[in-house]
């Protein structure tokens, strides 16, 4: 087994296979930890950091890489998809992750969501981050997923126009 410094158990084994290598968090086995990487650490680079913010992958509607970009949020997602995004799993396992090790996180989400409800109340519990609200002009003007999942980082960037809060989606 792996402990942290503060005695919390990381890694009660190493991985059994391709799946659960892949996992930032598995209740039995794994509870995650964090590490500063090249992009965000700011002791070692303090004029040229980025924090972390971790996105959901490309192909789902989200607006995080224009946003942070034109409202100088300076962060920057490493997951495996093209733009750095995560999958829905991959982000709960992070933020179990998170709770677990008390690391704080930074990462898209929205509202009405399950696991947003479960850490009502207590030390975990989501801090909304208010953005530009949204106008039609900005609505218009997002990024498509065909941009948001370019290789291109420019394409992902899009304009400023499309760089407000997320409108309400019906359900």
């Amino acid at each position: 087994p792996y402990y942290d410094d503060q005695g919390r158990l990381i890694a009660a084994r190493p991985p059994l296979d391709e799946s659960e290598e892949v996992q930032y968090f598995s209740a039995d086995s794994y509870h995650g930890h964090f590490v500063a990487t090249e992009d965000n650490d700011c002791d070692a680079n303090p004029f040229a950091c980025n924090g972390h913010i971790t996105n959901i992958q490309c192909d789902w509607s989200t607006f995080v890489i224009p946003q942070a970009h034109y409202l100088g949020i300076p962060v920057k997602s490493n997951g495996p998809d093209v733009a750095g995004g995560y999958s829905y799993t991959r982000m709960v396992e992070i933020y179990y992750a998170a709770n677990y090790t008390k690391s704080n996180v930074l990462l898209y989400w929205y509202t009405p969501n399950q696991i947003v409800q479960e850490f009502v109340d207590t030390d975990a519990e989501f801090q909304r981050v208010i953005l530009s609200p949204p106008t039609r002009e900005c609505s218009n003007a997002r990024v498509t997923e065909e941009q948001r999942c370019s290789e291109n980082p420019a394409d992902q960037i899009g304009t400023k126009e499309g760089s407000c809060d997320a409108e309400a989606h019906p359900y």
